[in-house]
């Protein structure tokens, strides 16, 4: 299976998702909600690779559904067999697991629903489901080994940072959202800041998200880079993870 992009050379190819920000998410959630549960388990390497797996589908997928490209069915074959294979087997050693992937399937529907509309509220809509996705990728990945009522609390925290960020990364150019990004953001601070105080020092994992309310402050309406602002997410992503790594 070839590399490229398929739908301009119209042969079979593998492509890699043409969204980075989601393999950064992918990783840092995984490895964060992991590190947190205090040990690894044989279990953890089948489900991320079976993630893997799902998230490579993501082109072939999209690609056969929108074109009625058949001809990608046996490289989707080849990646959901086995993905599906890994997450029936851990949610058959784990049955509560179910209720996760099922609660992910769910939103990974949403998610295309809501980012096949025209406005921009549904774009949020959108963009709220992917990355309450990341926050059940968190959690699955330390409930794995440290029981899912325990960590459930990683799924909010996850959920909520990236959301945070997403208002400047597709809304740079909307003075509105630009409001709305700068007071969600200086909330979330503010209220990570308040726990950590009060209660679990694990809300400082939000002070990354200074940099959003940062740059909502900034003047014009120019977007910025799109390299420059995936650069900065992943820099953001890996101190989360460092944070909520350590507080936890």
């Amino acid at each position: 299976m070839a590399s490229g992009d398929a739908g301009a050379s119209g042969k079979r190819a593998l492509s890699w998702t043409r969204e980075p920000g989601a393999w950064v998410m992918l990783l840092v959630a995984f490895a964060a909600g992991t590190a947190v549960s205090g040990r690894f388990v044989t279990i953890s390497v089948i489900v991320f690779f079976s993630l893997v797996l799902l998230l490579l589908a993501k082109s072939p997928a999209l690609f056969m559904i929108r074109g009625r490209r058949w001809e990608f069915l046996p490289d989707m074959a080849a990646l959901v067999l086995p993905a599906v294979a890994g997450i029936f087997y851990s949610a058959w050693l784990y049955p509560p697991l179910g209720f996760l992937y099922g609660a992910g399937a769910a939103l990974v529907a949403l998610n295309y629903h809501f980012g096949g509309k025209g406005g921009k509220f549904q774009h949020v809509f959108a963009e709220a489901c992917g990355m309450a996705v990341m926050g059940l990728v968190a959690t699955i990945a330390s409930s794995l080994s440290g029981g899912i009522l325990r960590h459930l609390y990683l799924g909010a925290f996850f959920f909520l940072f990236y959301l945070a960020s997403s208002f400047r990364v597709r809304y740079a150019g909307s003075p509105g959202f630009r409001r709305i990004g700068m007071i969600y953001s200086a909330l979330l601070v503010a209220g990570g800041i308040a726990a950590a105080a009060l209660a679990h020092p694990a809300g400082l994992s939000f002070l990354p998200l200074v940099e959003d309310f940062y740059s909502s402050l900034k003047i014009g309406k120019q977007r910025p880079a799109l390299r420059r602002i995936g650069l900065i997410s992943t820099a953001k992503a890996l101190v989360f993870a460092v944070l909520i790594v350590a507080f936890a």
